[in-house]
Order: C-alpha cells, then sequence, then structure tokens
C-alpha cells in the first residue's frame, strides 16, 4: 500500500510494507501499438534483407534478481 499524497510506501510497526487487501491490476503487458518493416534488396547473386520490428508500449516485469535471491546467486 502507498500512501495516497505522498506514494510512500506504508510500512508497519515491524517495519514490514502494507499490503492491500484487494487484488489490484499492477501492469499491462499488451503493447500500445506494434509496427514493423520487411525489405529485400537483391543484385545479381547478392540479397540483402532486414527485418525492424517495434512496440510501445506495455509494461515489463524483470525477475532476475528475485531469482537470484532466492537461489542465494545474488546478495
Amino acid at each position: 500500500m502507498r500512501d495516497p499524497g505522498t506514494h510512500q510506501i506504508l510500512v508497519d510497526n515491524a517495519g514490514l510494507p502494507l499490503t492491500s487487501p484487494g487484488n489490484e491490476v499492477i501492469g499491462n503487458l499488451q503493447a500500445d501499438y506494434l509496427a514493423g518493416i520487411n525489405n529485400t534488396f537483391t543484385y545479381k547473386n547478392f540479397s540483402l534483407s532486414f527485418f525492424f520490428d517495434f512496440r510501445k508500449g506495455g509494461d515489463i516485469l524483470n525477475s532476475d534478481d528475485r531469482y537470484g535471491y532466492f537461489y542465494g546467486t545474488r546478495r
């Protein structure tokens, strides 16, 4: 839980963060839009192709540190 005015994390008397009483949406994996372009250039026996992919929006969760702490490979 966070203080609505300051957005600071609320803690109990033991110093542990308070949790909200219900489930809340904390992110959205869906991108706002996707774009891509694909092209191929050919000259005699030489061919060059490329593809660009772009994604805008959405939220990402990186769990590398969490797993590292769990398995003891990160301090």
